[in-house]
């Protein structure tokens, strides 16, 4: 800890010329700086006669004046006066940007007009730099009559406890284009008079210092110091990020949270809510690729704000892994957000690499410990304007305490799009085709990400790129679903078995949504469409249901002569509801009840009365299905024409080729049904 007594030489900003010497701030020399005009010729036209001017004030060093007017801002002109009159001591405690402040604005405080006893601590001495360590030195320094400031950039984390307790003024130190106008208006000339609030945004002390470079006229440092601040932010850039409104995809909580956030930051803005109304803060949780990175960028962009990034991994990469360098690395990100004036999105990346206390081994608690301690502290501080938004692909790894109201205040899951969201993302990537329905070729990968999607963009891009020419739809099929090794004999079947599924579905009043022969994921074909069995189930629905099941074996029948064992898949699920209409739903036979709709299908093998009626009841149905297709066999056909040749047809041209091949549209298939 470096604690200072000794009485420094006087401030630039408390030891002014005599005319200011009273004054409460360096404004007035400030100013008298920036006019001062270049030396003036007094000869009265005598080329021989000596060139007399007044002496210029001397101009003040930026990396002594800088700290000062700095700690001036943050004390303000009331608190001022208070550590200059003679009276009770006061305890202070002032919050430093980062690490890299501490020891200049304690040089700064140092050399106040009442010399306080000044703590400053950085975090880099672990033994030194604890809330345990100098409160007796607090307590003398009060008793004795001396002022006390304490200087951190985490003051509950490295200061004195008592201080932090018993200090009269908490205060932050930040810096404004106020302070940037007196800074160069002092050290260089009379600045521009636009500089942007933003001027030193995410810029560390000796950033600040280099644009003061030799010879630069107080436009070139204002200049310096706004390409140096968006040179620092380049790599978290928010370019061509959509905002929250717009992102394709985005759907659930994480979109209502988001878009609630943009509302409510935008009125605290507006100055009609605090900033304690704003729900600021959350940990996004969902599986890799999802998009939780994309969404703090579209957050960030919603809300005109910049992103100042956290990462554990990060800290140890850009460090030699000690705890103090990684607890400074942490520390500077937070005190970075903060300094932000127009407010700033902190996002935590990968937030599961913050150990959970209640999982920790006794041999790495102690290392770890601090640092959890140090981050629940630092998050746990009140900082308007900033957005806390952290992820994790594991919501169960999270310190309860992490989570908990008051720091990243709530778990919201990030769902992966549904089909349309998917569509949205692609289109979004540039393959937008006209006329083509790309949820329905999204619905043949369920679960994709919208990571996912971008690289079939990509990819589907490359393949007209190489090919010389523009992208068609079917370079897109070709990366979602690449050609697969069925021989034209197996193709031929799979094709006439979902065009029978889509031909029961269209009878049975479905709307079809996606008719597939594409091999994903060992699933030789696919059949979607809207609608399906209501919860409150009758028999004439599930015999619906199990019509379009056994279409597709049918179908085989009908066209190709025979069936084959592809639809066991459909005869089990036929089969199950066959069992728990007679088992659990009362549709059956009789009314007892057997089993659960899942245990069911367990009783067909002990019980052969209950198979049979089971076995005759697929029958029956089959019978029908099989009459339906035999009737409108050139729809079947038809439609397997096409999907042989193109392996994939969107619901609506399905509908279209079949309701063109049936000899009376809108025809049910007959289901023979026996009274119960």
């Amino acid at each position: 800890m470096t604690k200072s007594t000794d009485k420094p030489s006087k401030s630039i900003i408390d030891s002014t010329p005599d005319d200011v010497a009273a004054m409460d701030d360096a404004d007035a020399m400030l100013d008298a700086l920036a006019k001062a005009s270049p030396v003036a010729d007094h000869s009265d036209g005598d080329d021989t006669a000596p060139t007399f001017a007044p002496p210029l004030p001397m101009r003040p060093s930026p990396d002594r004046l800088l700290p000062q007017l700095v700690l001036d801002r943050a004390l303000g002109s009331a608190l001022k006066r208070r550590l200059r009159r003679l009276g009770p001591p006061l305890a202070v405690v002032v919050q430093a940007p980062d690490a890299d402040w501490v020891a200049h604005l304690a040089k700064a405080a140092a050399d106040l007009p009442r010399p306080p006893d000044v703590f400053a601590c950085d975090g880099t001495s672990k033994a030194e730099h604890r809330p345990t360590i100098g409160n007796d030195d607090v307590s003398a320094s009060l008793r004795n009559g001396r002022h006390v400031i304490g200087v951190s950039q985490a003051p509950a984390a490295y200061l004195p406890s008592t201080l932090t307790a018993v200090a009269d003024a908490h205060v932050a130190a930040a810096l404004d284009a106020r302070t940037i106008r007196r800074l160069v208006s002092a050290c260089v000339g009379r600045p521009p008079r636009d500089i942007p609030d933003g001027v030193a945004l995410g810029l560390s002390f000796h950033d600040i210092l280099a644009a003061f470079r030799a010879g630069a006229s107080p436009a070139q440092v204002v200049a310096m110091l706004v390409t140096t601040s968006a040179a620092k932010r380049r790599s978290t850039s928010t370019d061509d990020v959509p905002p929250l409104d717009r992102l394709p995809g985005l759907r659930g909580p994480a979109r209502d949270w988001g878009l609630g956030l943009v509302s409510d930051v935008q009125a605290w803005r507006r100055q009609e809510i605090p900033w304690s109304s704003v729900p600021a803060s959350a940990v996004l949780v969902g599986p890799p690729g999802v998009g939780k990175t994309l969404f703090a960028k579209s957050v960030a962009v919603s809300c005109q704000v910049p992103i100042i990034e956290l990462s554990i991994g990060a800290a140890f990469a850009q460090t030699d892994g000690h705890l103090n360098a990684v607890c400074r690395h942490v520390s500077d990100a937070f005190s970075q957000a903060k300094q932000c004036s127009g407010g700033a999105l902190l996002f935590a990346d990968e937030m599961e690499a913050i150990p959970d206390r209640a999982t920790l081994s006794d041999r790495n608690r102690d290392y770890w410990t601090p640092l959890l301690n140090l981050i629940l502290t630092l998050s746990s501080e009140d900082m308007p304007g900033v957005i806390k938004l952290g992820c994790s692909n594991f919501a169960n790894r999270l310190d309860a305490a992490l989570v908990r109201p008051g720091r990243f205040d709530r778990v919201i899951e990030l769902l992966p799009p549904d089909a349309q969201g998917l569509a949205d993302v692609l289109r979004f990537h540039g393959c937008d085709f006209k006329g083509a329905d790309l949820a329905a070729l999204a619905r043949l990968r369920p679960g994709a990400t919208g990571a996912d999607a971008a690289s079939w963009a990509r990819a589907a891009k490359r393949i007209a790129r190489e090919a010389g020419r523009d992208m068609v739809l079917d370079d897109l099929v070709a990366v979602i679903a690449p050609d697969d090794a069925m021989s034209d004999r197996d193709r031929r079947r799979a094709a006439v078995h979902e065009a029978g599924h889509a031909l029961a579905g269209f009878l049975g009043g479905r709307r079809l949504t996606l008719v597939s022969i594409l091999s994903i994921k060992a699933v030789g074909g696919r059949t979607v469409m809207a609608g399906g069995m209501s919860v409150y189930v009758t028999r004439a629905d599930a015999e619906a249901e199990i019509a379009i099941l056994l279409a597709g074996r049918a179908a085989e029948i009908v066209v190709l002569g025979d069936a084959s064992a592809g639809a066991s898949s459909d005869l089990y699920a036929a089969t199950s509801l066959v069992a728990m209409l007679h088992c659990s739903g009362g549709l059956g036979a009789d009314l007892v009840h057997r089993a659960t709709p899942d245990a069911a299908t367990q009783l067909l093998a002990y019980d052969p009365v209950l198979r049979r009626a089971v076995a005759d009841d697929l029958a029956v149905v089959q019978c029908g299905v099989l009459d339906a297709v035999r009737k409108n066999r050139a729809a079947v056909v038809a439609l397997a024409d096409v999907l042989v040749a193109r392996r994939f047809v969107d619901g609506a041209e399905a509908e279209k080729i079949i309701r063109g091949s049936l000899p009376r549209a809108g025809r049910k298939p007959k289901t023979n049904r026996r009274p119960t």
